[in-house]
């Protein structure tokens, strides 16, 4: 049947049902408005069922025809309402105009909700059909709920009067809804196929007509009304026809053509991955289960090796071979790639080779097996390829970066580097480093060229003891056959004296003759000047040992000599006669016992200091506080000696952090020089003076002075001025070393001025920084250990 004749047929079939309802009017309206209903009810419901479940494979108008399958399913269900309350079917007779409430609800529910896609087009949001489907449950049961139980819904026809104002008002609204509708359809066309695009401006322009016509009506028999519904009818079956060719008819029609599409799609690339397999540049093996070959391309067959045709020879060609891994361990025939993809093994870049009486093949091959749906073996693919060439290549290029990198080694290198020839000792090669150290050496080297071709005893000033001693042990390492030898040599380089290891290495031929020598200069000028000042420290650590012990018998002869004294009067019976005498030698003792603590300590710290375990234990006191005791508690011991001392600061408070017995250790210590150097009648100046960020503290003595030759040595250890610069003082050299050092742990730093006859002056400055997190102890010391301080370190001072 032609399309011509269908329209015919379906135009006629329309006619038909046209005349049987209009004649049902006739006998019975209500019957023929339950008839109306029912069929727009019906398609409402079939629009769902098929939008809805032909979701899956309908995409191009899905958002929006499964949109309206809900919307119409859910008006229909209000339409459903509205049949069985209508005028005359007496099922709600608590009151007869239901319908027309649920009619108005209907279409309003109808009209606005097709505005929703056309807004989510233009924010190209999707919708979630079941989200949607929730929302409506919800809507139409707030419609129904305000009809039937809380009857809010304004009331839409009065008997006898016929429609109320909100009810003409509503048709209208809503056909101006539909209408906004129509034009956002058509503004979204090219968004439609044509055939689902014309039903659905069909349905939507009946859909106008219909609500015109039902705002006509004056009785709910009336003849407005019986049109109203032509026109209903006529839009849901537009509708309907636009959802069923979009989820059903183009479907199917695009299912089968995508079929015969993929069929011959199938068979043109069945032929294309033939062509493919057969031309490719790998070679190409297919097998079965049992890795007997089923196919194999041209690749393969044009092998020289392999030298066969027909795969019913291949697995006997096959044979013919021996073969190997990458380690060169034979492989069994039964463990071959090709049938270990055949028991379903994956095979990726493997290197075999082949070897026959005439040929070592290199390969690598790669298989894999192909397995159905249902996991059936149903063919082995495996791809292999010459590698012969590549591994040249590999090896070629792995040998030019390894003599690239050496290159780049030996020039790099921070040592001198050069080649030369045997007999003649030309040079034929040297490095940056050796070309740089060249230039120092020899000034008339401008370049390296100038350097290439020549001796290298004249370019490198060789005197003749030293050439002399080259040559003569180079004969003995060709005489001997031996390694190397090596050279001690000095150079002036910049100003500065530079000490090298020079080492000659032979390099001999395959006739074990001296082809050429490679020389390499390692400068060792760190290590011989390290060496030089070990032995200079353990020069001064002998000298260092003479004076310690001439320190240690000093005190010790005088308390043996006072021991013997002692003796001497118990054996007499004279110790009653002789009191005050002993007790003086007591002291005498007593002194000498502080003055080895002093000594015994002082080296003890020293010894901490080299090994780094010396450490401070800092607090924040007041430093003004802690000087002015210290003054306060030697004045006494200094007025018996003659002398006088003075405290002066600009400030009466600073706090700082610093270690208390540290600082009183190196004040004492200064005092007790200032002692030792000043006659009777002189004075010691102690004065403090706060500078903001840093304080100073200076101890001054108006004693004999010292030249100023003396001045840069005399924090250094062990030294000492001369002792007939005061008969009433001995040391050991060793205090200011570790004043020094006291006074460095404290970030700060000391010095001295002095002129003979006219006294010294030991400046420290301290910075005035504090400490955080300080735990809170007693800082006052008990007396009688700062009396015992004071005792140690005036220890060396004895009475004229």
């Amino acid at each position: 049947m032609s399309g011509y004749q269908k329209k015919i047929l379906q135009t006629i079939i329309v006619l038909f049902i046209a005349v049987v309802l209009y004649l049902t009017s006739l006998y019975d309206y209500l019957l023929f408005h339950s008839f109306a209903e029912l069929f727009s009810i019906t398609i409402g419901f079939t629009l769902f069922v098929i939008a809805w479940n032909s979701r899956n494979f309908s995409q191009q108008h899905f958002d929006y025809l499964i949109f309206i399958g809900i919307v119409y399913m859910f008006g229909s269900f209000l339409d459903l309402l509205h049949t069985l309350s209508y005028n005359g079917m007496n099922i709600f007779k608590d009151y007869r105009f239901y319908a027309n409430q649920l009619c108005t609800g209907a279409r309003y529910l109808e009209s606005i909700s097709l505005l929703v896609p056309f807004i989510c087009m233009h924010f190209k949001k999707h919708l979630r059909p079941y989200l949607i489907f929730i929302i409506y449950t919800i809507i139409t049961s707030t419609i129904i709920a305000s009809i039937f139980y809380f009857k809010v819904f304004p009331i839409c026809f009065i008997d006898g009067k016929g429609q109320t104002q909100f009810k003409i008002i509503s048709e209208y609204l809503i056909c101006l809804i539909l209408i906004l509708d129509a034009i956002l359809l058509i503004k979204n066309k090219h968004k439609f196929d044509g055939k689902v695009y014309k039903y659905l401006f069909w349905s939507l322009v009946f859909a106008i007509v219909s609500e015109l016509e039902f705002t006509l009506y004056i009785s709910s028999y009336g003849f407005s009304n019986l049109l109203g519904h032509y026109f209903k009818i006529l839009s849901f079956y537009f509708i309907y026809k636009a959802v069923v060719v979009t989820c059903i008819t183009e479907p199917y029609q695009t299912i089968f053509k995508e079929l015969i599409y993929k069929e011959k799609s199938i068979n043109d690339q069945k032929e294309e991955l033939e062509a493919i397999m057969e031309n490719m540049s790998d070679e190409l093996i297919i097998c079965d289960k049992n890795g007997e070959p089923t196919m194999i391309n041209k690749a393969l067959k044009k092998q020289p090796f392999f030298n066969c045709t027909e795969l019913t020879n291949l697995k006997n060609t096959l044979k013919e071979f021996k073969y190997f891994d990458i380690d060169g361990n034979l492989i069994s025939f039964k463990n071959l790639p090709l049938l270990r993809v055949g028991r379903g093994e994956r095979i990726s870049n493997y290197r075999i080779d082949c070897k026959t009486n005439n040929y070592i093949v290199h390969r690598e091959v790669s298989g894999t097996p192909i397995y159905d749906n249902e996991g059936n073996f149903i063919a082995g693919v495996m791809v292999g390829r010459d590698i012969g060439d590549r591994l040249k290549n590999e090896e070629n290029l792995l040998l030019k970066a390894q003599y690239d990198l050496l290159n780049r080694t030996i020039e790099n290198l921070d040592l001198s580097y050069e080649i030369i020839s045997y007999p003649d000792f030309k040079i034929k090669y040297m490095n940056s480093k050796c070309y740089n150290d060249l230039k120092q050496i020899n000034q008339n080297i401008i370049s390296l060229s100038c350097s290439i071709g020549k001796n290298i005893f004249e370019v490198f000033k060789f005197n003749m003891d030293e050439k002399a001693e080259v040559l003569s042990n180079i004969k003995y390492l060709i005489e001997k056959n031996r390694n190397y030898y090596f050279l001690n040599r000095k150079h002036i380089m910049a100003g500065e004296e530079k000490f090298f290891r020079v080492i000659f290495q032979p390099l001999f031929d395959i006739n074990k003759k001296i082809s050429e020598i490679v020389v390499i200069a390692i400068d060792i000028t760190e290590e011989t000047k390290a060496k030089n000042k070990i032995e200079e420290v353990l020069k001064i650590q002998d000298e260092i040992f003479a004076n310690v012990s001439h320190e240690l018998k000093t005190p010790l002869n005088v308390i043996f000599s006072t021991n013997q004294l002692m003796e001497l009067y118990s054996r007499d019976d004279s110790l009653e006669d002789n009191k005050e005498k002993i007790s003086k030698s007591i002291n005498i003792i007593k002194q000498n016992c502080y003055r080895f603590t002093k000594l015994i300590n002082n080296i003890v710290d020293i010894s901490k200091m080299n090994s780094g375990f010396f450490k401070l234990n800092l607090s924040n006191e007041n430093i003004v506080e802690i000087i002015e005791d210290i003054v306060q508690s030697v004045s006494e011991y200094i007025k018996g000696k003659g002398l006088n001392i003075i405290f002066d600061t600009n400030t009466e408070e600073k706090i700082i952090a610093f270690d208390p017995e540290k600082i009183e250790r190196i004040i004492l210590n200064l005092i007790s020089n200032a002692i030792k150097f000043t006659n009777l009648g002189g004075m010691i100046f102690i004065e403090l003076i706060d500078k903001g960020d840093t304080i100073e503290i200076l101890v001054k003595d108006t004693g004999i002075g010292m030249d100023k030759k003396h001045l840069n040595n005399i924090f250094k250890r062990f030294h000492q001025i001369d002792k007939s610069l005061s008969r009433n003082a001995e040391g050991s050299g060793i205090g200011l070393s570790l004043v020094k050092s006291l006074v460095k742990l404290h970030g700060g730093k000391i010095s001295v001025d002095s002129e003979v006859g006219k006294g010294s002056t030991f400046k420290i400055e301290l910075p005035a920084k504090t400490i955080e997190d300080v735990e809170v102890i007693d800082k006052i010391k008990p007396t009688n250990n700062k009396i015992e301080m004071i005792n140690i370190e005036f220890s060396d001072i004895y009475s004229i």
